[in-house]
């Protein structure tokens, strides 16, 4: 609109007055903006880039009354634009009205049409509500009544696991409009310290803040389309922010290992609200996630550091199976057992010569390793570990299964009982003779 917007609209998103002049000026050479107040006159004005560098001019723009349009109503017609509008330009701008302004679009206060198509309003509350932390809503007001600003803050975990791009993290509105989406900064916590560094596996976490009130107690920038730190407001609440983004992603992390089993079925529920004085922390309220399941991968590593320092030829070995039991769970891989199963009998044989070579120095030269076969070289490995061990057999078993899977059947796979089996004789013969740790289930 053109004039100054009316002062009795409660919760206004703002006073586009000098906006609307300016934006369009961004997007183009030449503007027409005709408009119509009720059932009064249309009028229009006309502008372009001549009128704007005339150094004359006065900044007078002459209105003429044209004829009418329909009531309440004004039509922006841009020519000679300023930018090349292409396919996906048009599809990110559906896309961004839709999230901008969704409350409006959803009690049909208003509508949005692009190219024919009417925007449908898309939201952020794909909630998930596992056991023991469903959604929570905690709502604040501040100041008097004339000033009175709302506070509603909702925190939990979302079903969008696969949102690595990320619409996890801080998501503002300010008095129903979108103004921030997915903050993931040190405003919001995200530094060492507070919540922590970004990281793939927040990605479930999201905190929803509805700010409502005044247009001037609204904490966005001149621009509508950002957050301004500095205001009162948003220091007021930016504590309990933190304590949001802080406990949403101590739950993701806790659960996202497991998110098939402990998040995705659980797509429906109750959001918890309470009411609290302004004064009080959310922090205490917030529900304690659940211990962080520690990656037996990182504490096989950490079992075995020191006695890698002391003996570096290990390290393969054992980071080895790891791959294998890595390899051995990617669902993707219709093969993944054959493949780890390689892995596991080529980690036998390299073990066999690291044992002697190093466990016992001198008790064979190089040339001779060389010369051994699979089965030699298994033989002298015997005599020094697991001696007359039914282990042993179950090596030279595994091995002639490894070869007819390389030389011969490309697509011979291994029973899940099989690998397991292979896993554990391989995990034992590693620990008698280098003493490798393999703690925990791993």
């Amino acid at each position: 609109m053109l004039t100054a917007s009316p002062t009795n609209v409660p919760d206004p998103i703002g006073v586009f007055g000098v906006g609307s002049k300016r934006s369009v000026v961004a997007l183009a050479e030449r503007i027409r903006i005709t408009t119509r107040w009720s059932d009064s006159g249309t009028h229009r004005i006309d502008y372009d880039d001549e009128w704007i560098q005339d150094a004359s001019s006065d900044w007078h723009l002459p209105a003429y009354e044209v004829e009418d349009i329909s009531a309440d109503s004004t039509l922006i017609e841009l020519t000679k634009l300023r930018v090349k509008l292409e396919a996906e330009t048009v599809e990110d701008f559906k896309a961004h009205l839709a999230v901008t302004y969704a409350y409006y679009l959803e009690h049909e206060n208003i509508w949005l049409v692009v190219d024919d198509e009417q925007i449908e309003p898309r939201f952020f509350n794909q909630w998930a509500y596992p056991k023991g932390y469903s959604p929570y809503c905690y709502k604040k007001s501040y100041g008097a009544s004339h000033e009175r600003v709302n506070v509603i803050l909702t925190s939990g975990l979302t079903l969008e696991e696969r949102t690595l791009g990320g619409d996890y993290g801080v998501f503002i509105y300010c008095n129903r409009r979108l103004i921030a989406r997915a903050l993931r900064s040190a405003e919001v916590g995200f530094v060492s310290g507070l919540v922590g560094i970004d990281h793939h596996n927040m990605n479930l976490a999201r905190v929803i803040v509805e700010l409502n009130g005044p247009a001037r107690q609204m904490p966005w920038t001149s621009r509508k389309d950002g957050i301004y730190y500095g205001h009162p407001i948003f220091r007021t609440i930016r504590e309990d922010i933190i304590s949001a983004a802080t406990n949403a992603t101590k739950w993701s992390k806790a659960l996202k290992p497991d998110f098939a089993d402990k998040v995705e079925p659980f797509d429906s529920g109750k959001i918890l609200e309470e009411q609290l004085p302004a004064s009080e922390s959310i922090k205490n309220r917030l529900p304690s996630p659940p211990r962080t399941r520690i990656d037996s991968k990182e504490t096989i590593v950490s079992a075995n550091k020191a006695l890698a320092h002391r003996k570096p030829y290990i390290r393969g070995l054992y980071e080895t199976v790891l791959a294998a039991e890595s390899i051995a769970k990617l669902k993707l891989l219709s093969q993944r057992n054959r493949i780890a199963f390689i892995l596991l009998d080529s980690t036998v044989e390299i073990a066999c010569k690291e044992s002697l070579v190093n466990e016992d120095p001198g008790s064979i030269n190089e040339g001779r390793l060389k010369g051994l076969t699979r089965d030699k070289l298994q033989d002298e490995t015997e005599k020094m570990v697991l001696t007359g061990d039914p282990i042993w057999g179950r090596f030279r078993y595994n091995y002639n299964r490894r070869n007819n899977f390389v030389h011969s059947k490309a697509d011979a796979t291994v029973p899940d009982e099989d690998l397991e089996a292979f896993f554990h004789d391989v995990k034992r013969f590693l620990t008698q003779a280098f003493g490798i740790k393999f703690p925990s289930k791993s």
